[in-house]
């Protein structure tokens, strides 16, 4: 069976934990590390326990599955924090096969009706709506900063990308992830301001970052958030990307 050991300088026995990322791990105080402590003796420790250490791996893999399947699990709630609204989604199973989605504006609810218990035929029509809900939002607010900066491009598109929040051509084509509607709005402004930059200077030299700073004084403040700011975008958004 395999395992790895860690030597503690708190421990003051051998202890076996099971870690969701690391499986099984045999805790081995300090001092019997430097006493000589053999590994045949860790391997007859790991053998006698095995019965428990198998079934304690066979509950932390079910965990780790619900969890998974409950990361990809379409939404209840989307939370445009871009744009300041909350959209409830709700699931509703009807005749006849595929998935409609139906949108209700005053209420800020969508409905999802028919196969609706076809996790990723809902995803793909949430993805759909997004990426219409996005172009409808960052494409005008990128012609409102370019105006504000003196800053032009070419053209903008939105889609899905798998880990940049944007990004500008040589063309002056600029990219915007239509994940940056789930960002603040100062996070967005900032990430555009980055990628029209872009388009005087195709690098991150000091030329550039000066000019980011002068239409953005937050500039690092906002790019340290930026970076951390994955955790905002839901997880069964990047189920399929």
């Amino acid at each position: 069976m395999e395992y790895t050991v860690r030597v503690s300088d708190r421990a003051r026995r051998v202890r076996l934990s099971i870690s969701p990322t690391r499986g099984l791990v045999v805790v081995v105080p300090r001092t019997l590390a430097d006493g000589g402590l053999r590994r045949d003796d860790i391997d007859r420790l790991v053998a006698a326990h095995r019965d428990w250490i198998e079934r304690t791996l066979q509950k932390v893999r079910r965990v780790q599955e619900d969890l998974r399947a409950a990361a990809q699990a379409p939404p209840a709630v989307l939370e445009l924090r871009a744009v300041g609204e909350r959209w409830e989604v709700r699931y509703r199973a009807a005749g006849g096969s595929g998935v409609r989605l139906r949108e209700e504006p005053r209420a800020r609810r969508l409905w999802l009706e028919g196969a609706a218990g076809d996790d990723a035929a809902c995803r793909v029509l949430l993805k759909h709506w997004l990426r219409r809900k996005a172009r409808m939002h960052l494409v005008p607010w990128l012609e409102r900063v370019a105006a504000e900066t003196g800053l032009r491009y070419q053209r903008v598109r939105v889609g899905f990308q798998h880990s940049l929040w944007g990004s500008c051509s040589s063309r002056g084509t600029i990219s915007l992830n239509a994940k940056a509607l789930f960002l603040p709005p100062p996070l967005v402004r900032h990430l555009m301001i980055h990628e029209l930059c872009h388009t005087v200077h195709m690098n991150h030299s000091p030329a550039f970052w000066a000019l980011v700073r002068r239409h953005d004084p937050d500039a690092d403040i906002l790019r340290r958030h930026l970076r951390s700011a994955g955790h905002l975008v839901p997880p069964w958004l990047h189920a399929g990307l």
